[in-house]
């Protein structure tokens, strides 16, 4: 919902604030109430509908002059008036004094309905053309969605499947590796979906032994099992006309799996311990990071099941096969955490652009978050350093076996270093040849000879800095 855009109610009436309320908010739009006709309004900027109740002791010159001041803003205001007792002569007035519509009250749900959206068209169009311009940057957000990062061409074609299918019943199958994003897209389905306002509710099928996930989907009665000593409702009954997200659906038992199929089939289910069935009327979504077809091969899947719940199957890429998306994921990444921990914003330098775009990355977007508050946490200037990235990031090992170097002394900054400034300008400057020096050793992986290429330097002379530094042994081991 847009905070900002609203729509403004004069009205007394509870009914008819209630009902605008649930119109606005369907909409997108903030509900403002008053439950008196002024004569202005201290800003039309973001009103993008007023309707003034019009009942028995209203000032019929408040209403008009009213009306002209939201019609002659800088942004003209459609004004709807409800009139309860006012003959055709007065509501001609308020049709000549700019009103958009005026009707006779009480108005049924239907027609107020309609009226909503007919009178709230532009704004809304205006906000989707905002929208569709965030989608252009590469981010996609709809209907208060978390936004996610869509600029490559695959994740952005899925998304185009994924509104397609949203407004439909479809049972939808999520796969992907291990952090690609299938909970934050399945919110997304859910969120551009006519179920949004009704609960997302995620189950964790590989969370729980298969009693208690039984419990979990299904509920339970009072003495169904040992310990369950009162009812409990199951997620089947919890999301309502939502959506249930069963993540890591191949952990389930082949016990748990039958029971599953039957209330995907027929839509019911009972909780245990009770011969009472119940409907399900939401969604399904299920998710997997594995192939579920081999998993039916051998007998680890029924596949009565696979084929029910994979009626329409999302396959989402890899982040290696998304590059296009990598630095956009890490800036936002670098945000959410300075905003998180009141820390500076920092940027990435040059090489850490570059090491990160060539990791592949097989945690996915997870693993690149990770990485990012790791980095976030040990950077100390104003920007994130090779040095502050993890050792696996950087593709290295602890100990480096041709010189016997111990690499964690150059993957993290000194004490003395993070703690204490430097008392001239001689030693700032021994402080970033140094720092450059263990950025490089990081870079080319510890290897001298392309280091000292890198670095435009003799093979002697990064001997010599690497001794003056601390960073190898006098003897050069």
């Amino acid at each position: 919902m847009n905070a900002e855009l609203s729509v403004l109610l004069f009205s007394k009436d509870s009914w008819l604030t209630k009902l605008a309320g649930k119109l606005a908010e369907e909409l997108g739009f903030h509900l403002v109430t008053s439950p008196k006709v002024e004569r202005a309004v201290d800003s039309w900027q973001h009103v993008v509908l007023a309707v003034i109740h019009d009942t028995a002791g209203c000032d019929k010159e408040e209403i008009k002059n009213l009306i002209e001041s939201g019609v002659r803003g800088q942004a003209p205001t459609p004004v709807l008036v409800i009139t309860d007792d006012r003959g055709p002569e007065v509501m001609i007035e308020y049709l000549q004094a700019g009103a958009a519509d005026c009707v006779s009250g009480p108005v049924e749900r239907d027609r107020m309905r309609f009226l909503f959206d007919s009178l709230t068209v532009e704004p809304r169009m205006s906000r989707r053309c905002q929208d569709d311009d965030i989608e252009k940057s590469g981010w996609v957000s709809q209907n208060g969605s978390e936004p996610v990062c869509a600029s490559s061409p695959k994740l952005a074609n899925l998304i185009k499947r994924m509104q397609q299918v949203a407004p439909q019943n479809t049972n939808i199958l999520m796969t992907g590796e291990t952090g690609v994003g299938k909970t934050r897209l399945s919110r997304m389905v859910h969120e551009i979906s006519p179920r949004r306002k009704e609960p997302f509710v995620v189950v964790n099928c590989a969370a729980m032994p298969t009693m208690l996930l039984e419990s979990e989907l299904f509920g339970h009665r009072r003495g169904a099992f040992t310990g369950a000593d009162k009812n409990q409702d199951g997620k089947f009954s919890y999301v309502k006309g939502g959506t249930l997200l069963l993540d890591e659906v191949d952990t389930l038992s082949l016990e748990a799996q039958a029971k599953l199929l039957r209330t995907v089939e027929s839509r019911v289910f009972e909780a245990l311990g009770s011969n009472k069935s119940e409907e399900f009327r939401g969604r399904l979504i299920v998710a997997t990071n594995q192939n579920l077809a081999k998993s039916v091969e051998e007998g680890r899947f029924r596949a009565d099941l696979f084929y029910r719940l994979n009626v329409v199957e999302m396959l989402i890429p890899p982040l290696r096969e998304r590059r296009e998306e990598i630095i956009q994921i890490a800036e936002s990444s670098i945000a959410d955490f300075a905003k998180e921990n009141g820390t500076p914003h920092r940027k990435m330098s040059p090489e850490v652009h570059q090491v990160i775009l060539n990791h592949s990355w097989p945690g996915n977007i997870r693993e690149l978050r990770n990485a990012i508050e790791q980095a976030m946490t040990f950077a100390t200037g104003d920007f994130i350093r090779l040095s502050d990235l993890p050792d696996q990031i950087l593709g290295i090992q602890r100990i480096d076996s041709s010189h016997n170097v111990d690499i964690s002394e150059l993957t993290r900054p000194s004490a003395a270093t993070s703690m204490v400034a430097p008392k001239s300008l001689a030693g700032a400057r021994a402080l970033g040849e140094k720092q450059q020096l263990i950025d490089v050793l990081i870079h080319c992986r510890n290897n001298r000879s392309k280091a000292a290429k890198s670095l435009g330097i003799s093979r002697t002379a990064l001997y010599k800095k690497l001794s003056k530094y601390g960073l190898i042994h006098p003897n050069g081991n």
